[in-house]
């Protein structure tokens, strides 16, 4: 069954476009130049709305400049208003991937056809109708893919890291839950994997949670200090050149009043539009939150070990059958996932890293793979925070007999005798401890009348 189409042209001619569809000749040209179909704009909805509130906060500039009549200017405005209201119809029609040539060029044309169409059906015309309203000469007007793109992306980011540090707050409350459920119980602390001293269990549990409050801190100091920092206005390259005087200043006023971010404007726009340093930043602060949740994930797996002939110290919650051919066994399938999601976020560090790095003269070309994988490594480090948090440490159970059976076992009481003792003969105390088989080695300094 054939699909209706109506045609649309530009530069290179005509070109088939979905009869319903909002999107418009770039878009379809897109579609078919980047089959990399994952993540599409849609499945990124803040993207997706920050994208329109650039549209709408354009608009208004543009209207108060004088540039755009007010007639094309409210429908553009109740266009954009209507897809903010719509998620699913925007969705629908942001079609692209993510990743795309054109240092973004595709996704802003997507949301100028898709405004500028629905804004045409406001007006009482057909989507295509373009002589009425232009996606470039309208919607785009006083606008650069690289002054729309860089800062819908900064305004997307620090929406949906409002999301991840709400899940690393969850899972630093879930860990201080389980510490406070065990304040006095001792354990035996190890480095390199090897016998340490005393600890409470309380204060190892208690890392981990300072870790996600830290990581917070770190989020936070890169997303509200520097990706606020925006050149809407500064057009191409950041001189402003098509924008009207005062557009700038209007434009950021409107979008942050839209997006409800204390947005400022760049000291240099032409500076913050080859400079891509605060991305990178961010991208670090997303690979430091990693690094602590896959310490966690680590911990976990050694500490609930076993559980029979391990360090069994720790039960974690049997979420599903382990083994194929071996019965009753459980594995730390939580804390495995979140490893791997961990491997994900360092990739895509990497990958952010490469794609800002091919930044060239007066632009980051490769900047929608750098928004790939920053959406993508916040996406990996919310789920793997719920996954702990719900699946895992909610319903881990301390074995405090074997916790105290191992302090008893272990090292710290010499160590501190060592203070009286002295390095050397304590050393050898617990050398001899060890071939006599008599934990705890102090107690070979008893035996013998030192003062221990």
């Amino acid at each position: 069954m054939s699909i209706a189409v109506r045609a649309e042209h530009d530069m290179l001619g005509t070109h088939d476009v979905p009869a319903g569809a909002l999107y418009g000749v770039h878009t379809a040209r897109a579609l078919e130049n980047f089959p990399y179909g994952s993540p599409v704009l849609g499945d990124v909805p803040e993207f997706c709305r920050a994208l329109v509130m650039v549209k709408r906060a354009a608009a208004r500039a543009n209207l108060e400049c004088g540039v755009l009549d007010r007639g094309r200017g409210g429908a553009i405005v109740s266009a954009c208003d209507e897809l903010l209201a719509d998620p699913e119809l925007l969705r629908a029609n942001l079609v692209l991937p993510v990743l795309q040539g054109g240092a973004g060029t595709s996704t802003n044309m997507n949301v100028n056809e898709v405004v500028a169409n629905r804004a045409l059906q406001l007006l009482g015309h057909e989507p295509g109708d373009y002589e009425h309203l232009h996606p470039n000469d309208h919607v785009n007007r006083s606008q650069s893919t690289n002054d729309v793109y860089p800062t819908a992306l900064r305004v997307a980011l620090i929406l949906r890291n409002r999301v991840l540090e709400e899940a690393f707050r969850d899972l630093a409350a879930a860990l201080g839950g389980l510490a406070e459920a065990h304040p006095d119980t001792v354990k035996l602390g190890r480095t390199q994997l090897r016998d340490a001293v005393p600890m409470l269990i309380a204060d190892e549990i208690g890392a981990w949670a300072d870790g996600c409050r830290q990581t917070i801190v770190e989020l936070s100091v890169t997303a509200d200090r520097r990706l606020v920092e925006v050149h809407l206005g500064g057009t191409a390259i950041g001189t402003g050149l098509g924008a009207p005087a005062g557009y700038a200043d209007l434009a950021l006023r409107f979008l942050a009043e839209e997006c409800a971010i204390a947005l400022r404007p760049a000291a240099r726009p032409i500076s913050a539009t080859t400079d891509p340093t605060a991305l990178l930043a961010y991208s670090a602060a997303l690979r430091s939150g990693a690094v602590r949740v896959a310490k966690l994930a680590n911990d976990l797996r050694l500490l609930s070990s076993g559980p029979r002939t391990g360090l069994g110290e720790l039960r974690l919650p049997p979420v599903q059958a382990g083994s194929s051919m071996m019965p009753g066994k459980v594995n730390p399938v939580i804390p495995e996932f979140v490893n791997q999601l961990c491997f994900r976020v360092h990739g895509l560090d990497l990958a952010t890293t490469l794609a800002l790095d091919a930044a060239q003269l007066q632009l980051s070309a490769m900047a929608p793979a750098a928004a790939a994988s920053l959406f993508e490594a916040q996406d990996c480090l919310r789920v793997a925070c719920e996954a702990l948090a719900e699946r895992c440490v909610a319903g881990i159970a301390v074995d405090e007999a074997r916790l105290g059976a191992y302090a008893a076992a272990g090292l710290g009481e010499l160590t501190e005798a060592a203070s009286t003792l002295g390095y050397e003969e304590s050393s050898r105390l617990a050398r001899e401890a060890e071939r006599a088989g008599l934990p705890p080695a102090v107690e070979v300094a008893s035996d013998r009348g030192g003062d221990a």
